[in-house]
């Protein structure tokens, strides 16, 4: 995270080059993985089973293929080299006895232990959530009773159904918060989800779930009889557990990047390696379109879970399903105030984008088009760079909505006008990390250092104080 490789280096065919070379590892490095990975543990099944066998039929009955001069540092290798076709074809009965019994006890344990451990908490999901609740939420209590040992009070966290104006005596007056995931479909009949490779999810005081796709019988349901699970949804108190999921766990499934299943970032291989070093930050939910599901805190049986993460197979017609970063999807949170139709909205872009290509801008457009009808038109030129800089922190777009507006729009002035007769219009205001050359003189001095700065690769999770403060 501190080298140059992760600060964008220096410019021209070098650097080119040394980023076509890191890309071209990032895609041979796991199926070299998974290779290796077999191959030691066949190796090691191989050793075991030949202890277990003892003695194996006289070397008089072997067959041994003729081979060349082991070199000296696979000499530790030469016994499996000379004894395997022995091994393989002349073991005596007490392998088969002993082997099937080891096979039983491996057998009793995967049948087991899924049923006994959530997937949920065998991971590192709460390694992740713990920091970030004790950083945001807890810094915001005065009166903490903290473990002293790791620093951590669970009373940080508090369940998201809480925020909402129904306490009299407490009324909350606060945002509606809307943590945006994204589900994970990396399965399905669905053409227009195969580069997506998933959906937004989202965590609302008041419902949680998200949008499938919808049939005439589905619709006829909702509106009949008001049940939101038809179209996806279910209400958040009782969702996962009894008082619904807290806004801590939300907010790290939201920012859960590292995860084997990660929408339309998902690779077989990389999916593969995660899941076997267990590198799962994401969370397994009960399908809200399911009743018992809903209610259970993870799914009942973990194996069918994990070997949907270890071979990236995660859908959204199962009983549980698997839910990530929302940046797996949109990494702006735009698309869901779109599908809200708010009329005055603000995006905070901090992706790491060097090169401001904006595509975190681009991709939310593309989806709000697609999938909602919504025209969104901003010109981020003043943000791209010029001879290094950009000219602006932000731009102005609008967002216009295909429904017919129903009020009237007020002139600059105050003054009344006509009923708009064309389609809804709303407001984007869009921010972007960026240097103008107008800021404080200790970040310009920051940025004269390291001159990724404000785009340093997000991979960096270290940061010294002047990168902090900066």
């Amino acid at each position: 995270g501190k080298s140059e490789k992760t600060k964008g280096g220096s410019s021209g065919e070098g650097a080119d080059g040394k980023v076509r070379a890191l890309e071209l590892l990032a895609k041979v490095a796991p199926v070299l993985f998974l290779a290796g990975f077999l191959l030691f543990v066949s190796l090691g099944t191989h050793l075991l089973l030949r202890e277990l066998a003892g003695q194996v039929a006289p070397r008089a009955n072997c067959v041994v293929p003729v081979t060349g001069d082991i070199p000296k540092w696979l000499l530790w290798l030469e016994p499996v080299e000379r004894e395997y076709w022995c091994f393989l074809f002349y073991a005596n009965e007490a392998l088969l006895s002993k082997g099937l019994a080891l096979l039983a006890a491996c057998g009793a344990i995967v049948a087991i232990l899924p049923l006994r451990i959530n997937i949920n908490e065998f991971s590192m999901h709460h390694f992740y959530k713990n920091r970030l609740v004790r950083c945001y939420l807890g810094a915001s209590r005065e009166e903490r009773k903290p473990n002293r040992l790791t620093g951590f009070d669970p009373h940080d966290d508090f369940p998201i159904a809480t925020l909402l104006p129904s306490d009299p005596e407490r009324p909350y007056r606060g945002p509606y918060p809307i943590v945006n995931c994204a589900l994970n479909l990396n399965t399905g009949s669905e053409l227009a989800k195969q580069e997506r490779h998933g959906d937004s999810f989202v965590f609302t005081p008041r419902f949680c779930g998200f949008d499938p796709p919808h049939s005439k019988e589905d619709r006829s349901v909702t509106r009949r009889t008001g049940d939101l699970s038809a179209e996806g949804y279910r209400a958040t108190p009782g969702y996962m557990e009894a008082s619904g999921p807290c806004l801590g766990t939300a907010i790290a499934i939201s920012g859960a990047a590292a995860n084997p299943n990660a929408g339309y970032h998902t690779s077989a291989p990389l999916a593969f390696l995660m899941t076997i070093l267990n590198v799962r930050l994401g969370w397994w939910l009960g399908n809200p379109r399911r009743e018992a599901p809903s209610a259970r805190p993870g799914p009942k049986n973990a194996l069918v879970a994990l070997l949907s993460e270890l071979f990236a197979q995660s859908n959204g017609r199962s009983r549980y399903v698997n839910v990530s970063d929302g940046g797996h999807f949109e990494n702006l949170g735009l698309y869901e105030l779109v599908r809200r139709r708010c009329r005055y909205i603000v995006v905070s872009d901090s992706e790491a984008d060097p090169g401001l290509g904006f595509e975190g801008l681009g991709g939310a457009i593309r989806k709000c088009r697609a999938d909602f009808g919504v025209e969104i038109t901003i010109n981020p030129e003043p943000i791209r760079l010029s001879d290094g800089r950009s000219r602006s922190h932000c731009v102005v777009g609008t967002v216009t909505y295909p429904e017919t507006e129903a009020g009237y729009a007020a002139e600059a002035c105050g003054r009344t006008g006509t009923p708009t007769p064309r389609g809804t219009t709303g407001w984007l205001l869009y921010l972007k990390a960026s240097f103008t050359g107008d800021e404080p003189e200790d970040v310009q001095q920051y940025h004269a250092g390291y001159p990724a700065f404000p785009h340093e690769s997000t991979a960096d999770q270290f940061f010294s104080e002047s990168q902090f403060e900066s």
